[in-house]
């Protein structure tokens, strides 16, 4: 019986299973283009006769091109497509180069030469390939000439003068794919430039002032792609060259001998340059060595001033340290951009061969900077130190440049910011180290550089819930009156809150009533702790003397024993229908329990002790001798007339003379036994 009841669970599991099965399948359905059905429906994609191409799922217009990628125009889509992935964008088999080497021979393409192309070194032939259909041959996605200046810079192909390969195209010259030679040429550089321009003809020879130009570097003096003067001649370029003044430098050639330089390299500059820029004390190390070629190229260059690398990249060959500083969170510009924008090239007599002084040369780029020195009140450090005293050159680990974390930068000369961090209560903006929340770090047009008019409209940006409070009516003074100095320390405090004071100490520097504690008799647990804001909101409320709640209630969320023998017992008509306060003070008393007058005064008020029934019932004692509370709770009882719920058996039955002799008269019927009433609904 058993096993039938386990394979009937089995099966009613498994239909259950294959049910919510189907219900997926069908949810999934419902989020598939129309145009993918056609990869599921029958006799569609999975036939013999069909295939991606004709099954109506991806339409041959969608990928133009006259020149076809081969397995596209074979329509084998599965040649490069996973049949099965997401719907309905099918995977590739592999990844985009290592499937494109499936069919392509890398050795014959030349990736395992010296130089690659980058797209291809770092997998990406589609950058220039189109994966189905192309516009130009080799499926490129565009024309050569417009294809190579999405990466390479169009400049260098711009001049009056065109290098005449470049009317063929970039393979003219260079390899598409990958080279032994230096900037993908398709052969040794030496040699290349004469498969065209043969120098032992006449008017090369001319040209050259008969100098042997075998091994020589032709885009020393000619520019490779276009020039803007005859000759294509470098965008800055040697006089001597320029005049075809060869002997200016050189010896006169001689057959089969190398060309040779009349004087030492350096000699020779400052025949022409002269010393002016090349101080004593603070000359560049190369020029001071006479390696001036260390920099410059002695003929052409197709950058300013005859550079033979761009300035950064001359730069970073000797100064290796400022490299990794320049990808540090913040970055100077100029230093990534050209060094020479804030340093002199040769000499100066300035510490690193800075080009001015420092301050007026950073304020040349920073115009806004510059505009803060005529506000109000100024930064000493901005307005009389230097801008290297808080910010470094190069780059910095942290925001705008500064030399250290805001707080240990401000702290080098505000020295209590370390005694602020030490406080048991630290301002937020203190601990994070952000002391530009609250203040300008050069000059304000406010007091202490803060970045507002006021304290208060200050404390506002970040306490904005606090200050645009409509729910709550009623305003302590301090914070209706915007001084929240008043109570607050800015930075930090030994006080919880940044309060100036401990709480009670502080709430009583206004409320001095409050410190008149002579003849107190009894006070409120939370004032005797010094806890004001366990009754009050510090800033806002809804309930009059910025109570948390109304006053009874309040009262019943401490006194918890109390609030549940309210919800069975008799209550006194006081606390029923009134306050605490009608009978307690909410501070400090002279009378016990915070009481306002002593008993039977303060019974009294209410209960007429002159009336002949209440006599009767209290044995015609005199009221002045009465403490009610010996008889009666003062707040709820279970017994009738808030008798206490326990008393002593000889009053339970009336029997006073059983302790008290003198004067009582006779005794009264016993009191009956007080029974429990039943819980309120």
């Amino acid at each position: 019986m058993e096993n039938r009841f386990n394979s009937l669970s089995a099966g009613l599991a498994g239909l259950a299973g294959r049910a919510g099965l189907a219900w997926l399948v069908f949810a999934l359905a419902l989020c598939v283009p129309p145009g993918a059905w056609a990869q599921f429906s029958s006799g569609g994609r999975f036939d013999k006769t069909s295939n991606c191409l004709t099954a109506g799922c991806h339409k041959k217009d969608a990928f133009p091109g006259d020149v076809l990628h081969k397995p596209y125009k074979k329509e084998e889509c599965l040649a490069c497509h996973k049949p099965h992935g997401k719907v309905p964008i099918l995977l590739l088999k592999e990844d985009n180069a290592k499937l494109c080497m499936e069919c392509h021979d890398k050795e014959k393409l030349g990736l395992n030469k010296a130089h690659v192309h980058p797209p291809e070194a770092q997998g990406k032939c589609d950058v220039c390939h189109e994966p189905h259909a192309g516009k130009a041959p080799g499926m490129l996605k565009t024309d050569l000439e417009k294809l190579c200046v999405n990466c390479h810079d169009s400049s260098h192909f711009q001049g009056k003068e065109r290098h005449k390969p470049m009317k063929d195209g970039c393979f003219s010259c260079h390899e598409a794919h990958g080279s032994n030679n230096a900037s993908m040429l398709k052969s040794d550089p030496k040699g290349f430039c004469f498969e065209c321009h043969k120098p032992d003809k006449k008017a090369f020879v001319a040209a050259h002032q008969g100098y042997p130009m075998d091994g020589s570097k032709c885009t020393a003096c000619h520019a490779s792609h276009a020039s803007d003067t005859a000759g294509l001649f470098t965008r800055s370029i040697h006089a001597p060259v320029a005049k075809h003044q060869c002997g200016a430098c050189h010896l006169a050639s001689a057959p089969g001998q190398p060309v040779k330089l009349k004087a030492d390299t350096n000699e020779l500059c400052l025949n022409c340059h002269k010393q002016k820029d090349m101080v004593k004390d603070g000359t560049h190390d190369p020029v001071a060595k006479g390696k001036c070629t260390t920099c410059h190229d002695a003929h052409g260059s197709a950058r300013p001033a005859l550079l033979a690398k761009d300035p950064e990249q001359i730069c970073l060959e000797c100064h290796k340290e400022i490299g990794p500083k320049l990808n540090l969170l913040s970055q100077h510009e100029p230093a990534k951009k050209n060094c020479l924008l804030c340093h002199k090239a040769h000499g100066n007599e300035k510490k690193h061969l800075i080009a001015k002084e420092t301050t007026p040369m950073c304020l040349e780029c920073h115009p806004k900077t510059k505009a803060e020195f005529k506000n109000k009140v100024v930064h000493e450090s901005f307005g009389d130190g230097d801008c290297l005293d808080c910010h470094l050159s190069h780059g910095s680990k942290y925001e705008k440049l500064t030399k250290a974390p805001r707080r240990a930068l401000c702290g080098e000369c505000h020295s209590q910011v370390g005694e602020w961090n030490k406080k048991a209560d630290v301002h937020s903006p203190v601990t994070n180290g952000k002391c530009n929340d609250c203040h300008e770090p050069h000059s304000s047009a406010n007091a202490k550089l803060l970045k507002a008019p006021t304290k208060s409209e200050l404390c506002e940006k970040c306490h904005e819930k606090l200050f645009n409070n409509k729910i709550d009516t009623i305003a302590h003074k301090p914070f209706a009156d915007k001084a929240c100095d008043s109570c607050h320390l800015t930075h930090a405090s030994p006080n919880a809150k940044l309060l100036k004071l401990p709480g009670d100490s502080l709430c009583y520097s206004c409320h001095t009533a409050m410190k008149d504690l002579k003849d107190v008799v009894s006070n409120h647990a939370p004032v005797k702790d010094g806890k004001c804001m366990l009754c009050h909101q510090p800033h806002m409320g809804k309930v009059k003397k910025l109570l948390l709640d109304k006053d009874k209630d309040l009262c019943l969320s401490c006194h918890k024993d109390l609030k549940k023998r309210m919800e069975k017992g008799e209550i006194h008509e006081a606390l029923a229908d009134g306050t605490c306060l009608d009978c307690h003070k909410p501070h400090n008393s002279k009378k016990e329990t915070l009481l306002r007058k002593g008993v039977p005064a303060l019974c009294k008020e209410c209960h007429d002790t002159d009336e002949k029934s209440w006599q009767s019932k209290h044995l015609n004692i005199k009221d002045a001798v009465i403490d009610c509370r010996k008889c009666h709770d003062p707040h709820v009882s279970e017994a009738k007339g808030l008798l206490q719920e326990n008393s002593h058996p000889p009053f339970e039955k009336r029997n006073c003379k059983a302790c008290h002799k003198d004067k009582v008269p006779a005794t009264p019927p016993p009191v009956a036994p007080p029974q429990p009433k039943a819980d309120k609904k």
